[in-house]
């Protein structure tokens, strides 16, 4: 759907929600003046008193994200007792304190008090019709009545409804329209029954205690439904919860693709219809994961900028005012209230979250404290990895420096001793006619051997690491299987654990670990069966390489070590402990070999 369609749509459904208002609000300005005063005043106010909490304690049906009330009971008793006027600015009185207290839009406030009077009236009036046309005849005159009032109720309320989500631009799909019909039908059927028993009680009481007891009625039944709606929205929020602590804890484990992998599950823990999540970098904003109604190319422009830059707490915009926010919106015409939220750590933006919906009635209490829950958990997820990212940048810069000075007092000193001797041979053959010594030569030749030793180590340092292009479950399989083809020995892999991302850094300390450890257990331990475990745990990521080759001292190979240049154990105990990691060695002569390297994830 274009733009000019959802702007189309979203006009003529503008007029439909002006023109059903128009009506629904004559009629209640009109019913005002004409409410009469009742006989019974302490009965009203107990009605209005049991429809105040059945509006506040709406009751789930069916799924957590739509709301239905009891309400229509209690409407139906106060429209037969004291008529359709009284019922109607009763009702319009509930229903506003009800818009105001869950801080509903206007908008939305106008058109469902305007609907449900129009329901109401619109049940009456056809009822009434009816009976004139047909009278109804006891027995069951009562009962059938209270079976056409409710049906034409219900079914007036749902043709408005079903109108209006028509003709929005907002999908309406044919399951949605289904789970919205069975859940007013359900209610429907609860009204018919407890109004029939209610009826059909009252009929065998005296008439001094109808009253009383059919508020003793309504009152237990509203305890029922409250007390239902309490462990339900106990329910909904350890729900939330739980989608919350899971969202948290794969969040935290530093990679946009963990973001990726888990939007579907921010927009069902707050059952929005689009959000972006964007960082900033360097004073500018960039785009980091999308999802739902966003356009298909995010910009910025000077304004939004601008605009994101001074919001400083949490800000809920709806309706009108979503016109008036900066160009270069980043939702399309549907998302009719969005919030925004700032990511901040230490007084430091690093980033926003911005979620959108189709509706304008916005955000409830619970899903703002749940969404700061959220924001402050990606503040410290986006600074923390700023903080390894910029840490990486200065792991490469010192690395590069490492081999630069290396090669600087290493090879090139070695080099530049070998010219300086060659060329003072050369001056003193020259000078005596005589021949270059064979040791002399040989001397030379020995040096030029390690200073291309320690090339090759520097041209292996700077090498692309395979878990950069393969990732490290396939670079460990990628080696097993080059190594198996080349050598005898058997060698098994298994990975535990549900995977998450690590930073490069960490996967190439793996990796090194990993080939150096396979490598000595296959060439030196001359092992004929290795197991190789790569496991994700909750706190560490942990990778066990164990052979049955003929083992070593530990203590005699550290010794042999300090003097060896080669990427031996020293060398592997040092990366690990760069990283935190823990590296443990169970060995012995004739007993194989164990090789454990365990690295915490940053939470």
């Amino acid at each position: 759907m274009t733009d000019k369609e959802i702007l189309f749509r979203k006009k003529v459904s503008d007029y439909y929600i002006i023109l059903v208002g128009f009506f629904g609000w004559a009629f209640i300005l009109y019913s005002i003046p004409l409410a009469t005063f009742p006989e019974k005043p302490i009965v009203l106010l107990l009605l209005v008193v049991l429809m105040l909490l059945a509006e506040y304690f709406p009751i789930p049906l069916f799924t957590i994200t739509m709301f239905s009330t009891m309400t229509f009971p209690i409407l139906f008793i106060m429209n037969l007792y004291f008529g359709i006027y009284t019922a109607t600015a009763a009702f319009a009185f509930v229903l506003i304190f009800e818009s105001f207290h869950h801080k509903r839009s206007l908008r939305s406030t106008v058109f469902n008090i305007a609907q449900y009077t129009l329901s109401l009236v619109g049940a009456d009036w056809l009822i009434k019709i009816w009976i004139s046309q047909y009278p109804l005849e006891d027995p069951f005159a009562s009962l059938l009545s209270i079976f056409a009032f409710t049906s034409f109720y219900f079914l007036i309320n749902n043709v408005l409804n079903d109108i209006l989500f028509t003709i929005r631009p907002f999908p309406f799909t044919k399951e949605e329209w289904k789970s919205k019909a069975l859940q007013e039908l359900f209610i429907a059927k609860m009204s018919i029954v407890l109004l029939a028993f209610l009826e059909i009680y009252t009929n065998y009481l005296p008439a001094n205690v109808i009253d009383f007891t059919t508020i003793l009625f309504l009152s237990l039944w509203i305890g029922i439904t409250t007390t239902s709606s309490i462990l339900t929205k106990a329910r909904i929020n350890r729900k939330r919860l739980n989608a919350l602590s899971i969202l948290s804890t794969e969040l935290n484990r530093i990679n946009t693709k963990d973001f990726d992998e888990k939007k579907s599950l921010l927009l069902e823990t707050f059952h929005a219809q689009a959000f972006v999540l964007l960082v900033k970098e360097h004073n500018a904003w960039r785009l980091l994961l999308k999802d739902g109604h966003v356009k298909n190319e995010v910009t910025f422009s000077d304004e939004m900028s601008l605009y994101l830059d001074e919001v400083s707490d949490m800000t809920m915009v709806t309706g009108k005012d979503i016109e008036k926010l900066p160009p270069n919106t980043i939702f399309n015409k549907m998302i009719l209230s969005q919030i925004f939220s700032p990511l901040s750590v230490d007084d430091e933006t690093v980033g926003m979250l911005i979620v959108g919906r189709v509706s304008e009635i916005g955000f409830i209490h619970d899903e703002i404290r749940s969404l700061t829950v959220l924001s402050n958990v990606l503040a410290s997820t986006l600074k923390t990895r700023s903080l390894i990212l910029e840490n990486e940048k200065l792991l490469i810069l010192e690395e590069r420096s490492r081999i630069a000075r290396d090669i600087h007092d290493g090879i090139g000193q070695s080099l530049a001793g070998i010219v300086f001797q060659m060329e003072s041979a050369l001056r003193k053959k020259s000078e005596s006619k005589g021949n270059l010594p064979n040791k002399q030569i040989e001397q030379w030749i020995q040096k030029l051997r390690d200073s291309l030793k320690e090339l090759r180590q520097s041209i292996y340092s700077l090498r692309t690491c395979p878990v950069e292009k393969h990732g490290m479950k396939r670079a460990i399989e990628e080696k097993i299987r080059k190594m198996e083809l080349e050598e005898k020995a058997i060698i098994n892999f298994t990975q535990k654990g549900e995977p998450y991302a690590l930073s490069y850094q960490i996967e190439k300390v793996i990796y090194d670990i990993f080939q150096e450890s396979l490598q000595n257990s296959v060439k030196h331990a001359k092992a004929d069966k290795i197991e190789v475990m790569l496991k994700y745990g909750p706190e560490q990521t942990l990778i066990k390489i164990k052979d049955d080759g003929i083992g070593f001292s530990l203590y005699d190979k550290l010794i042999k070590g300090q003097t060896e240049p080669h990427f031996g154990i020293v060398t592997m105990s040092e990366l690990a402990h760069d990283f935190g990691a823990k590296f443990e060695i169970d060995s012995a002569e004739g007993k194989g070999t164990e090789i454990r390297l365990g690295i915490p994830h940053i939470n």
